[in-house]
């Protein structure tokens, strides 16, 4: 068996059957550029899938009338009846873990005053085709895809604590969105809408067997644990609760909990309770939702709350509730009055969170219906400024969409450190109410900025494969502020020259880098603080940070700034520019061979770290790389990393950020084993007999941080394989294998990653795909 080192990074999908939109696999070979192919594109795919069936394993084998939430028109024997382990859904689960989150503390926040305690939960629209209404979602389906550049891939995981989507309510959530969410160190919940208040009495949702359990209860405790997710919110806006029932409800919810509790898991529920005040309030006989140990984890409120204020506050403070954990304030943003903010078309988010930390905040917040507001306001501007026409460059308008939400979140300047309050009255950002979270705790962190939708996909600064994909499950964890700019004379905000944003034209491993563009002033350097980090820098062993990046300029300027927790007002400056160049930048570690003796690639012959080198090109490639020896600082935590340019003269510029690695001599050694059991258990030639699909199983090993799946050119070769798609679980779903020429057959390689950037690629880990 051959073993050796390929680059790696995460991928997988899910969607609405009811809709039936699309084999969107079936439709992959069309890319839409102009705004009118992308319109067309659901319609393409819809007549291909009823002309070529595929074998992509959708939501299809669910009962029809509980198809994505249980209700009183539920046939719940069916439903009890139904194996949801079966050969589709089993490609729907996530095995990504929840991330621990750095502590809640102020330091390093965009905005300090701001309490970093306020939650926020999101109900929004995931996977919706940018140029198309919310109800032709992918999310029900499909787990990712290619051949698309028009479906829309949230960035802004980590100001979400508690995330569903509600546009079409879902007895499990999508697994890519599971995946993001807890790499992220969120909770993943399905949304289940009842809408009988007869769903929950004693002949349906509350039904007992003989031995006292209830038997929906431990069905959806079941299916949690099998998906992955991590629980429910109960719509049970139908109708209230019969007063002798209730206490079944709450022994319902304790026996589930009980029961994911006893698989490992931690379960979490959230109710959106019927009370006399219809939904929008807490009163005090009905806090026992949450007042009850072993029931409900939180409460959502109704958007008009407004109009019950003061009886959900003396609830708060008389049951002594935990307002930021247990208590999330609706706010509606579907017909907001303001272009791009987070004004609302019922109650105001700064009547529980003043702006700024202006004031003490009464609880979390959790938002309906963002993304597609963002998107239809970010295309109504677009359109008024070209004309009343959308721009015939797709681009151009994906940017726009991009930018709109940006706003949302980061205010009107895209900065979350920068209000804009007197300039733009009520148009202020989420980050304006919200400080964001980190996941980054530990080593190593490995980051590609790989957004989770691209125009192409990139390994090793190679282009592997030239489709367009969308795959939030393998998304990176992004910069913790986007984008955060500021002087470093002062620290004031900036408001530029620099710009930063994602280039989804490339990149170092995945589909997109972090691009820094402009004109920078030699006399104001800017800095782009990028990660909230609680990295403690080990002291018995070396370690490094490496940053890969393309600039079209020498020197670049180029500076890692580090902050750290003994001195959290200081930031230590590493120049790019000032390491020794070393060309040795050979695979094996990703930071130097090691074999070459001294200074090769920053190892010496005995395995002794370079303190710090910079290479030139990779691969003949435009990437570069710096790695920085951190043994200076041994024994400290970093809280945070930022970038700086610091250019000797007025020159444009554009610097693109591809890797950004934190790891040390110990993590690196680990390479993930080959993988055990891999077979492709289904394959369908298409018609025409140039491509063909496939399903593939093989045994899951919980250290790999994802699964890359190539296919080789030639039978006996790795050498630049194509990329095939990227996947954190136990299957994957290839809706596109190109047959190249007349060949017979395709020979698939399946790669494991590591979390620190190391790849087995080794010929047991193959599976061949026939073409005739």
């Amino acid at each position: 068996m051959t073993e050796h080192v390929e680059p790696g990074s995460p991928f997988h999908l899910n969607r609405r059957a009811v809709l039936r939109l699309a084999t969107v696999a079936a439709a992959f070979g069309a890319t839409p550029l102009l705004p009118q192919v992308a319109r067309a594109a659901s319609a393409q795919a819809a007549a291909a899938d009823a002309a070529e069936p595929s074998i992509a394993p959708r939501f299809r084998d669910w009962p029809d009338d509980w198809r994505f939430y249980i209700d009183g028109r539920t046939d719940l024997d069916e439903f009890l009846a139904f194996d949801y382990r079966n050969a589709d859904l089993k490609y729907h689960r996530s095995f990504v873990p929840v991330a621990d989150r750095v502590g809640a503390e102020r330091g390093q926040q965009a905005q300090p005053e701001i309490d970093p305690r306020v939650q926020v939960a999101d109900f929004s629209e995931f996977y919706g085709p940018i140029l198309e209404p919310p109800a032709t979602t992918l999310a029900h389906t499909y787990r990712y895809g290619t051949g698309r550049r028009d479906v829309h891939v949230s960035r802004f995981q980590q100001y979400r604590d508690i995330v569903s989507y509600w546009q079409v309510f879902s007895a499990v959530p999508n697994a890519a969105l599971t995946d993001a969410v807890h790499r992220n160190g969120g909770r993943c919940i399905a949304f289940m809408f009842n809408s009988d208040g007869a769903n929950f009495d004693r002949a349906h949702m509350l039904r007992r067997d003989a031995k006292g359990r209830f038997p929906v209860g431990d069905r959806l405790a079941d299916m949690a644990v099998y998906f992955g997710f991590d629980g429910y919110m109960f719509d049970m806006e139908g109708g209230e609760v019969a007063a002798e029932d209730k206490p079944l409800v709450l022994e319902m919810f304790r026996q589930m909990r009980a029961r994911a509790a006893q698989q490992d898991r931690e379960l979490y529920l959230q109710v959106y309770a019927p009370t006399p005040a219809n939904w929008q309030t807490i009163e005090p006989e009905y806090a026992d939702y949450l007042t009850t140990k072993g029931a409900a984890d939180s409460w959502f409120l109704d958007y008009s709350w407004k109009d019950y204020l003061d009886t959900t506050r003396e609830t708060i403070d008389n049951e002594q509730l935990d307002r930021f954990r247990q208590v999330y304030f609706g706010i509606e943003l579907e017909g907001y009055r303001t272009a791009l903010g987070v004004e609302t078309s019922r109650s105001d988010i700064y009547d529980v969170v003043p702006p700024h930390g202006e004031g003490p905040a009464l609880g979390s917040v959790a938002l309906f219906s963002l993304t597609n507001e963002t998107t239809k306001r970010s295309l109504a501007a677009l359109k008024e400024e070209n004309g009343g026409t959308l721009p015939e460059d797709f681009g151009v308008v994906r940017d726009a969409v991009y930018a709109g939400e940006r706003k949302f979140w980061s205010g009107n300047a895209e900065n979350p450190a920068r209000s804009d309050d007197e300039a733009n009255t009520g148009e202020r950002g989420m980050a304006d109410y919200v400080s964001a979270r980190s996941s980054i705790t530990k080593l190593p962190f490995l980051t590609r900025f790989n957004t989770g939708a691209a125009d192409v996909f990139c390994i090793d600064g190679r282009t592997a494969s030239e489709r367009p994909w969308y795959n939030l499950g393998s998304q990176d964890q992004l910069p913790t502020w986007q984008f955060w700019t500021r002087h470093l004379g002062d620290g004031r905000p900036a408001k530029g020259p620099l710009t930063v944003d994602y280039d989804l034209t490339g990149g170092f491993n995945g589909g997109s880098s972090l691009m820094i563009s402009g004109t920078p002033d030699p006399d104001d350097p800017t800095e782009v603080r990028l990660f909230r980090t609680e990295l403690a820098v080990p002291r018995a062993e070396p370690a490094w940070l490496s940053l890969t990046f393309t600039s079209h300029a020498r020197p670049s300027g180029l500076q890692v700034g580090l902050v750290f927790a003994d001195r959290p007002a200081h930031t230590e400056w590493l120049s790019v520019d000032e390491l020794e160049v070393d060309d040795d930048w050979a695979p094996e570690w990703g930071y130097g061979s090691g074999q070459g003796g001294a200074r090769s690639g920053g190892w010496d012959t005995n395995g002794r770290l370079q303190e710090g080198w910079r290479t030139t090109q990779r691969h003949n490639t435009s990437w570069q790389q710096a790695v920085f020896g951190l043994t200076t600082y041994a024994g400290r935590t970093i809280e945070a990393i930022s970038v700086a340019v610091r250019a000797r003269r007025a020159e444009p510029c554009r610097i693109a950020l591809g890797e950004l690695t934190v790891s040390s001599l110990g993590h690196q050694r680990f390479r993930p084993a080959a993988p055990r059991h891999l077979k492709v258990e289904q394959h369908r030639v298409r018609a025409g007999a140039r491509s063909a699909e496939a399903r593939l199983t093989w045994d899951f090993d919980p250290h790999v941080w994802y699964y890359d799946l190539f296919r080789r050119r030639t039978a006996h070769s790795t050498d630049d394989m194509i990329w095939l798609g990227r996947v954190t679980a136990d299957c994957y779903y290839v809706d596109h294998v190109p047959r190249l020429g007349d060949e017979r057959s395709a020979v698939l390689q399946l790669v494991p990653v590591a979390p620190n950037g190391r790849a087995t690629v080794a010929d047991s880990a193959t599976a061949t795909v026939p073409f005739a």
